[in-house]
């Protein structure tokens, strides 16, 4: 979404320029790193299917909801912001679901693993032959959808003084492509 300033006609709008605390974007930057290594490696683990599944979950969810708003907090603009309550709390479910669901997606699909303990070439490109590719692309779609939803209901929460939200398609294909991508390749690892 771009935002523009709103004057006295819709056709007068301008960009509303924008700075980043480096600081923020780090610390958002190393909070959704840190929950996805988690979550990844609760889904390694041989237990509790429904716990796990659980667990993995409410992490990767949090860090996702926590790197985002933490993101948001970095972004400096020269108007007033405020969140809704209602729609900032209630965006974070959006990304429950599905992801709840791609993770039992996923563990339904492991058979007998492997040593996890061989970190040899040989045992990744065994590991990646042998992998559920159908499972892990169905399940990275879910999560990307609730990424995404869970992103653009955030969105809707913000509300900044004197401004009107434009949606820019071109970002948000682009932003759906990127959650894709990210979602495979953590799956994979996982």
């Amino acid at each position: 979404t771009l935002l523009t300033k709103q004057r006295n006609l819709p056709s007068d709008m301008s960009p509303i320029p924008l700075s980043f605390s480096s600081d923020l974007v780090v610390i958002s930057y190393l909070v959704s790193v840190q929950a996805s290594y988690t979550a990844i490696n609760i889904l390694q683990m041989r237990s509790s299917r429904w716990l796990l599944a659980i667990a993995a979950m409410c992490l990767s969810v949090s860090g996702i909801w926590s790197m985002h708003f933490i993101g948001m907090a970095a972004m400096k603009m020269h108007s007033d912001v405020d969140y809704g309550v209602g729609w900032t709390v209630g965006s974070i479910f959006f990304a429950y679901i599905p992801t709840f669901i791609a993770f039992l997606i996923i563990d339904s699909s492991r058979q007998d693993v492997r040593d996890t303990r061989d970190i040899s070439l040989e045992a990744h490109i065994a590991a990646f032959k042998e992998a559920p590719h159908k499972h892990i692309g169905a399940s990275a779609a879910l999560i990307a959808l609730g990424v995404c939803a869970m992103h653009y209901t955030g969105m809707q929460a913000m509300s900044v003084t004197g401004a009107h939200a434009e949606i820019q398609w071109g970002v948000v294909i682009a932003s759906v492509v990127i959650a894709v991508f990210a979602a495979t390749a953590a799956l994979y690892f996982a």
